[in-house]
């Protein structure tokens, strides 16, 4: 579609910008002239969104109510989405590369499953995300803090990546209303500082970790989180200053307990149980394990001379027995979320996973 008949659909539905007078008059009255109703700018704006057109005798409201799918993206739509109460059975909403500033009118969408709105203006998304959600997508937006998801508990991926703000925090009830069904969250590209990791602590049930191009320092603290995330796969972390210090992805992996690749390189088997032991050996939590005495230790006529029996490991591949709590050693304090609420579990109050007072 030719650009200035975006422009003049736009127009159409209230999406333009105030024209200027030397522009000429509108190709259609005002909504408040009366001469095109809410309804009608819905059935309009819906119809552009899919292929799926209305059959003869169907009613409007008949026909909107069997749209699930809506392809909205890169139309020139500002504002938001108040509009979209009128398709009621939508379950995916493709909105991004546009210049939309909330989604607001989504809240009443009660079957929306996926949206897809990146790239837009979108400063507050201006809804109460239904508990059908299971994926949002958001990245490169204005968001500072991200509200509205305290029902969405059936959330699974969260992308809130690349906002132009340069930082972005997750209200205190949206984190906790999704802290048990989120597996993949983003948050790439957001100047993303160590304090700021805490947060994320009650997301217990995370598999997949996007933290690269930020601000994190201190391999360390990271290394706390991943300590308390007993389901985390895949982490993301290249580009950040920590990455520059030597050993990194080391402490990463053996905080990692459940890490599978880091940055997309695989943790293999082997590369664990070496860093494993060589933390250990480093804090003094190593000590050989006992040994059987055998002949060729104490000999026919008794131990060895001097009174003692070699017990040191024939080779570097001995049995080591690891003291302590897994042999993991961290020196950063425990990362402490808000005000120590248990995390949400069916354990009950006062309960936490994994030790981690909240």
């Amino acid at each position: 579609m030719a650009h200035h008949d975006i422009a003049d659909e736009n127009a159409e539905l209230g999406n333009s910008p105030p024209r200027r007078k030397e522009d000429g008059p509108p190709r259609r009255a005002s909504l408040d002239s009366g001469s095109i109703t809410i309804a009608e700018r819905a059935h309009e704006l819906i119809l552009r969104g899919t292929k799926k057109s209305p059959t003869r005798g169907m009613k409007p409201s008949q026909w909107q109510a069997t749209i699930h799918h809506l392809h909205l993206a890169n139309l020139g739509l500002l504002g938001d989405l108040d509009l979209l109460r009128w398709a009621p059975g939508l379950q995916v909403l493709y909105v991004y590369d546009n210049r939309l500033t909330s989604l607001n009118g989504l809240g009443a969408l009660k079957v929306l499953t996926h949206i897809y709105a990146n790239n837009n203006d979108i400063t507050d998304v201006g809804f109460e995300a239904p508990p059908s959600l299971e994926q949002l997508h958001l990245n490169g937006n204005c968001i500072e803090l991200l509200t509205g998801l305290q029902q969405a508990m059936s959330l699974s991926h969260l992308d809130i990546g690349g906002q132009r703000t340069g930082s972005v925090r997750v209200e205190r009830e949206s984190l906790w209303g999704i802290a048990n069904s989120l597996r993949s969250l983003t948050l790439s590209h957001n100047g993303l500082e160590d304090e700021g990791l805490a947060q994320l602590v009650v997301l217990q049930n995370l598999t997949s970790l996007d933290l690269s191009a930020n601000a994190l320092t201190s391999t360390s603290v990271l290394s706390q989180l991943l300590f308390r995330m007993p389901h985390l796969a895949s982490l993301k972390v290249k580009p950040n200053p920590c990455t520059a210090k030597p050993k990194w992805r080391e402490a990463l992996v053996i905080a990692g307990a459940s890490l599978e690749e880091v940055d997309g390189k695989a943790v293999a088997a082997h590369e664990r149980a070496f860093l494993m032991r060589l933390a250990a050996k480093r804090s003094g939590m190593l000590r050989p394990a006992p040994r059987q005495e055998s002949e060729h230790m104490v000999g026919a006529g008794g131990p060895r001379a001097g009174g003692s029996v070699d017990r040191r490991p024939a080779n570097v591949n001995a049995p080591y027995e690891m003291e302590g709590p897994g042999g993991v050693v961290v020196d950063a304090p425990p990362l402490v979320f808000g005000l120590r609420r248990p995390l949400p579990s069916s354990s009950g109050a006062g309960n936490f996973r994994n030790g981690v007072p909240q």
